[in-house]
């Protein structure tokens, strides 16, 4: 094989290669809702599989050079083929087990195998042993990097946010199988056995085809696991490359695989599945809640609470996923949220807004947060972060955090503020002790309008459980009380 040939070979690999390795963990991770260990285990695995498919192939060198680039077709056809139905495969038997969300990763030993194995090859079967082979070799890696930095950007920023998963899958398969012919060309198709360029061929027709039959319910299985077939149907469904958004017939959404809220904004206790109870606190915790900054736009429950409360004149809200927007706009409860005049949407990451946005302060900056346990929800939850919201607080200004039950997130706003409360699963920091305003909140609640239906004063009973809940608000005061609470 000419070197010049082998070079773009190497790069196309390499693209190739980090393709599959972002669609992989993105699959995985959403298998296991962000689990943070999956990152470290796909990458355990590749690596593995990366050094055995390296080791293994060495057998190969004996043959001759054309029956060499014969097999690294062979290899680049099969590895391509095996990539593009796996993940259905492993998909399928996540509804028979939730252990394949992790059992499905052995899967990656084999097929990163594979992908180890081309270099060796490609390697040995276009460098001669002549003094200049090092430098050769290193001309072969850079080309390799190279492809691989451009599959993490063309992949990661591009495809995946303009196409969807199975479509982009569907694309790095055909393109590795279409180089894997190309071998088969360079050989003149002497060596070819007949039957695996018959596969290559076909397959490049038979993967567009497949995508439906293949991929549908893909992500659905994967989210429902045991229960798909006797779950909701997803109704709407967003993807690109901040993550895949989902929302079933019960308008419960799902953010990457976990539950991420509903549609809902009523209190009623037949439809309040939610929570929204906590977004109404925000009248009762601080008596002029003007400026309000919310962190995670999410599907806008709680936005829609908050330009509909009257003392609230504006709300800052910041999304990174714009595909939240979309789906906002198709849901009759909230789709007058964006044009509503109080909102002002900002497509950003929460800790880059506020860095680029120093002077802004708010009276009370909301984070219903993702669970504690997810990956990367420390980012939001640090106590380096805590120490940049307290920056930009008014004076009696108030953080009001979803712990979402983990312990570690009170101590750690406790550590920030001198004032700390609690409410269920909420935290709440402030530099100012927060007063109890109960008797001021039930009466507003009260008069409030909760849907188009019902009031509270109107029909008390269908708000009974989540009033009740709501006048059971305790504030503690005390940070060593807070630690001690939180340390038993």
């Amino acid at each position: 094989m000419p070197f010049g040939t082998a070079v773009l070979f190497s790069g196309i690999g390499g693209f190739i290669a980090l393709s599959y390795e972002i669609l992989w963990m993105r699959f995985f991770s959403f298998a296991t809702g962000s689990a943070p260990a999956i990152f470290g285990l796909l990458l355990g695995m590749y690596l593995v599989g990366i050094a055995l498919g390296a080791r293994r192939v060495k057998n190969l060198f004996q043959r001759s050079r054309t029956e060499n680039i014969a097999a690294l077709g062979d290899l680049i056809v099969l590895v391509n083929i095996s990539a593009y139905i796996c993940l259905p495969i492993i998909a399928h038997l996540t509804t028979l087990t939730r252990l394949f969300s992790y059992l499905g990763l052995i899967l990656i030993i084999p097929l990163a195998g594979f992908l180890g194995a081309i270099f060796p090859i490609l390697s040995h079967v276009s460098i001669e042993s002549t003094p200049g082979v090092g430098l050769r070799v290193s001309y072969l890696y850079v080309s390799n990097i190279l492809g691989s930095t451009i599959g993490t950007i063309l992949t990661g920023f591009f495809l995946l946010d303009t196409f969807s998963f199975s479509a982009v899958s569907a694309i790095i398969s055909i393109t590795g199988i279409i180089l894997g012919l190309c071998c088969y060309y360079a050989v003149h198709f002497r060596e070819v056995r007949k039957s695996l360029l018959c596969i290559g061929l076909s397959s490049c027709i038979a993967v567009p085809m497949s995508i439906t039959p293949l991929y549908s319910n893909l992500f659905t299985k994967l989210l429902y696991k045991e229960s798909f077939g006797n779950s909701p149907q997803i109704v709407q469904h967003v993807e690109n490359r901040h993550g895949i958004i989902s929302i079933n017939s019960n308008g419960v959404v799902y953010g990457s695989g976990i539950f991420d809220g509903t549609t809902n904004t009523s209190l009623r206790d037949d439809r309040n599945v939610n929570g929204i109870e906590r977004a109404y606190l925000i009248s009762m915790i601080h008596p002029s809640p003007k400026r309000v900054l919310e962190i995670g736009l999410s599907i806008g429950s709680w936005a829609q609470v908050f330009v509909e409360d009257p003392r609230v004149e504006k709300l800052t809200s910041i999304e990174i996923n714009p595909g939240y927007l979309e789906l906002i706009e198709q849901q009759p409860v909230l789709k007058g949220l964006l044009k509503n005049r109080k909102i002002t949407i900002n497509i950003d990451d929460g800790r880059r807004w506020l860095m680029r946005h120093p002077n802004e302060q708010f009276d009370l900056i909301s984070m219903n947060t993702a669970i504690h346990w997810r990956n990367n929800a420390t980012n939001v939850l640090s106590r380096d972060f805590f120490l940049l919201l307290k920056n930009h607080l008014l004076p009696n200004g108030i953080i009001f955090v979803n712990s979402t039950g983990c312990r570690d997130v009170a101590t750690t706003v406790a550590d920030v503020y001198p004032y700390v409360y609690l409410y269920g699963g909420m935290v709440m920091g402030s530099n100012d002790e927060i007063k109890d305003r109960r008797k001021d909140f039930a009466k507003y609640l009260g008069e409030r309008v909760i849907d188009s239906e019902y009031t509270l004063e109107e029909n008390p009973l269908l708000f009974k459980g989540t009033y009740s809940h709501l006048m059971s608000f305790e504030p503690v005061n005390q940070k060593q009380y807070i630690l001690s609470h939180f340390n038993q």
